[in-house]
C-alpha cells in the first residue's frame, strides 16, 4: 500500500483502519467518531470546551468526524484524513502486513 492509496480510500475504510491502529498502539483518544451525541458521551466533551474550540475554528457542529484534542475538547473535520497521521498509519499498516507474511 502507498500513501496515495490511503488517500484514495473511502472515509469508512480509512476511519476503520485508523481506529484499528489507534487501538493497537493505545491512542484511544485519537480514535475518530461520527460527530454526534454518542461521541460527546464517549469523550465526555464539555459545553465550555466545545464552545472554545468552536470559537477557535477547530470544531464545527456540521463536520462529520470528531476526535479529542490534547485537552479533551472536540476537534472535528469534514475529511477524516485531516485528523490522522497518515504516515504513521501507513508505517503501521506495512509493518502489520510484513509481520503477517513472516508468520506464514
Amino acid at each position: 500500500m502507498t500513501l496515495q492509496q490511503l488517500n484514495q480510500m473511502s472515509y469508512d475504510k480509512i476511519v476503520f483502519l485508523w481506529n484499528e491502529y489507534c487501538e493497537e498502539v493505545n491512542y484511544f483518544t485519537d480514535m475518530l467518531y461520527t460527530n454526534d451525541d454518542e461521541a460527546f458521551s464517549t469523550f465526555g466533551f464539555t459545553i465550555n470546551g466545545t464552545l472554545i474550540n468552536s470559537t477557535n475554528e477547530v470544531y464545527d457542529w456540521d463536520d462529520e468526524f470528531v476526535t479529542a484534542d490534547g485537552y479533551g475538547n472536540p476537534l472535528s473535520a469534514a475529511d477524516p484524513k485531516i485528523l490522522m497521521d497518515l504516515d504513521a498509519l501507513l508505517e503501521w499498516y506495512l509493518q502489520k502486513q510484513h509481520d503477517s507474511e513472516s508468520i506464514k
